[in-house]
């Protein structure tokens, strides 16, 4: 459906709204599927349960930050060696900012997470350990956006060969950052909320999104495996 909205009618409100809507499907099909996929559980108490522990908001800024530095670093290298000036690649401004709120708060950030990893991380992680667990839950987040890849019509031949690859590193990645973090803090707004600003810094690239994200992609890459690294004693890693 979303996809034949956005050839159809070829309108970028529409293909937004579209999307967001198509990024609930996770949540959806959990509702939907609820008394098969966790027998025995109300979906009321499921929903609780992902909220019930305590968050450290110092690790949640830091995380924060880190994403922020992230991206800051990401454009200004690709300024810098590219010889784009920073007003071309990103745009900051009023509308822009209340467009990558409304836009994040209402997509993957609340609309996946519960699917991602309320349900499929704690199975992934029981089967595989939370490195691998993380890694498989990555590769099919990542995978499930397949679809727009090729409907948007954005990249072609190497170009699209390039940003898939940048993308699937991109996502598991924070894939593996995520579940590292939510290990640590089993809150569903810790996923949520680094999902939220992966959307919200993107939000405001103007152009050369394939050129910025290598950099992007890359950072986060060095960040999971640091994580992992760090983290090795304080949780079970497989």
């Amino acid at each position: 459906i979303t996809g034949g909205l956005m050839l159809a009618l070829k309108n970028d409100i529409i293909t937004a709204i579209a999307k967001n809507v198509c990024s609930w499907v996770p949540t959806i099909t959990l509702l939907i599927l609820f008394p098969r996929l966790l027998p025995g559980i109300k979906r009321r108490d499921f929903f609780r349960s992902l909220f019930k522990n305590s968050i450290s908001v110092k690790n949640l800024i830091l995380l924060i930050f880190l994403q922020l530095f992230i991206f800051g670093a990401s454009v200004t290298l690709y300024s810098h060696f590219s010889k784009v000036e920073l007003n071309q690649l990103i745009g900051v401004s009023v509308p822009t900012i209340i467009f990558a709120l409304v836009n994040s708060l209402t997509s993957g950030a609340t609309g996946e997470e519960s699917g991602w990893r309320g349900y499929l991380q704690p199975i992934m992680v029981k089967r595989y350990g939370l490195i691998k667990g993380s890694f498989v839950v990555g590769i099919i987040w990542a995978l499930w956006h397949a679809p727009l890849w090729f409907i948007s019509g954005e990249y072609v031949g190497l170009n699209l060969v390039k940003y898939i690859c940048l993308f699937i590193l991109f996502v598991v990645s924070t894939a593996v950052i995520i579940g590292i973090s939510y290990e640590k803090n089993k809150n569903i707004l810790v996923p949520v909320t680094i999902h939220f600003f992966v959307n919200f810094t993107l939000a405001f690239l103007k152009s050369n999104l394939l050129g910025v994200l290598f950099y992007i992609a890359l950072f986060y890459f060095i960040t999971a495996v640091g994580f992992a690294f760090i983290n090795r004693n304080s949780v079970t890693l497989r």
